[in-house]
């Protein structure tokens, strides 16, 4: 998107100003405006835990100097990673119904029949 469409989508739905940001190109790449996702402004419950969570660990880790070594990777990582490595493990913070599974689940089967040659 550059200046122009910008401009003539502000003038169109003036509410959009939030979901757009500036990116600066490089030496030879020039500007453009890039659309920025709406859970970024709006994030939704799972995603508040898990920044929380998140955030709380890597907190907890902090003053915590040098590298460790984690059992699933192969050279060492600094400590405030493994605990968040480590704590972030298995945790699932997007709560869905079983029938919205299903449901899933089911759409799934139907592309895969589609597409699977």
């Amino acid at each position: 998107m550059d200046e122009s469409e910008y401009h003539a989508l502000i003038q169109k739905d003036p509410a959009v100003v939030d979901l757009l940001q500036h990116v600066q190109g490089s030496w030879r790449n020039r500007d453009f405006y890039r659309v920025i996702p709406y859970t970024n402004v709006k994030p939704k419950p799972g995603q508040v835990r898990s920044r929380l969570l998140f955030s709380e660990t890597a907190y907890n880790a902090f003053g915590q100097r040098g590298l460790r070594a984690h059992p699933e990777e192969p050279n060492p990582l600094p400590v405030a990673a493994v605990a968040v490595k480590a704590r972030m493990r298995g945790v699932v913070l997007v709560r869905r119904s079983p029938a919205e599974i299903l449901t899933r689940l089911v759409r799934l089967k139907r592309l895969i029949e589609v597409y699977a040659p």
